[in-house]
C-alpha cells in the first residue's frame, strides 16, 4: 500500500473515531448559546440584541420567573452528521418568535445562516476537529 493511502486511510479513521465527539460539542455548543440568551436577557445573531422589558417589573428577569424555559432546552440527537436540539415548553414558540399579544424574545434558532455568531463558534468545533483528524 502507498504511503499516500495509508495516510488517507488514517485521516478517514481518526474521522470516524471523531465525528460523534464533534455532534456531541456542537450540540453542547447551540445549548451553551441559548443559556447565554436566557443569561443575558437578548440574543447574538450578528450582534448582541436585548430582549424587550416587560410592563411591570416584578422582581425577575425576563423569562425567569420559574426559569422553566430556560431549562426545557435539551439534545434529543447527537449522531453524526444531525444535532437537534429542542425546547418542548408549550409556550416556547411563541416567546421565542412572539405573536400579536408576546413580543419575540429569541433564543433558540432552526437551522445553518440564522445566527452568524452561533454559526462562527460551530465553524470554531469543527476546524478544531478538522485540524485534529489531519494532523493527528
Amino acid at each position: 500500500m502507498s504511503t499516500l493511502v495509508s495516510e488517507f486511510t488514517g485521516v478517514v479513521n481518526r474521522f470516524n473515531q471523531r465525528k460523534n465527539v464533534i455532534t456531541s460539542d456542537m450540540a453542547k455548543a447551540i445549548v451553551a448559546h441559548t443559556d447565554k440568551a436566557f443569561a443575558a436577557q437578548g440574543y447574538t445573531k450578528t450582534a448582541y440584541a436585548r430582549w424587550k422589558r416587560k410592563k411591570r417589573y416584578d422582581g425577575f428577569k425576563i423569562l425567569h420567573k420559574t426559569n422553566a424555559l430556560s431549562n426545557a432546552t435539551y439534545i434529543t440527537n447527537q449522531t453524526w452528521p444531525l444535532v437537534v436540539v429542542k425546547n418542548d415548553t408549550p409556550y416556547a414558540d411563541f416567546h421565542n418568535d412572539g405573536d400579536g399579544r408576546i413580543p419575540m424574545r429569541h433564543f433558540l434558532d432552526s437551522g445553518p445562516g440564522k445566527s452568524p455568531a452561533l454559526d462562527r463558534r460551530l465553524d470554531q468545533i469543527m476546524d478544531r476537529h478538522i485540524n485534529y483528524v489531519l494532523h493527528g
